[in-house]
């Protein structure tokens, strides 16, 4: 499960004790903080520390919008992230723009050079993640998958399937290596 975190909860110190009391209710490694590459440009030093902890308790954190934001490889290569997201606008692209399907070759590229994961925004079709998936990039998410849901649709699903749910972690297929 994804949470979108905006710039202003990252800026407060009471994330870590928020998603710490969550983590009590669901098991944190089918958690994922998803933050915009944009929030992520303005990521004070102890917001990265609250990052970290949020981490240490097993729970994802993410990148979001890549590709749209103001942040520099400087600053994402100090955050603790396990995960880029490639913004849908790269994406839709991808089977007709050389210069769009570049890029995001280029971004799997230097996220598996950092030992990250990649999941592309907005695939709305087979084609789109057939080439994802020959250049490297097998997960993501878009109308190709599903259409939005209701909370209590979305809500059933997940008592069904969380406590099923088990992922790897990207940082210990990445400490492993």
């Amino acid at each position: 499960m994804a949470v979108n975190v905006s710039s202003r909860q990252l800026g407060t110190g009471d994330l870590f004790e928020v998603v710490r009391k969550a983590a009590l209710e669901i098991q944190p490694d089918v958690l994922t903080l998803e933050i915009t590459e944009t929030a992520a440009a303005l990521v004070t030093d102890a917001a990265a520390l609250n990052l970290q902890l949020v981490r240490d308790l097993g729970v994802s954190i993410a990148i979001d919008d890549l590709g749209t934001g103001h942040s520099s490889l400087a600053r994402l290569r100090n955050l603790p992230i396990d995960v880029l997201k490639i913004d849908r606008q790269f994406i839709e692209g991808i089977a007709t723009s050389e210069n769009d399907r570049s890029l995001v070759i280029a971004i799997i590229a230097m996220a598996r050079a950092l030992g990250l994961v990649t999941v592309a925004e907005g695939v709305e079709n087979e084609e789109q993640a057939s080439i994802l998936r020959r250049t490297g990039c097998p997960l993501s998410q878009g109308f190709l998958h599903g259409r939005p849901q209701p909370a209590q649709d979305i809500q059933r699903l997940l008592r069904r399937q969380v406590p099923q749910c088990r992922r790897a972690r990207p940082r210990a297929a990445h400490a492993a290596a």
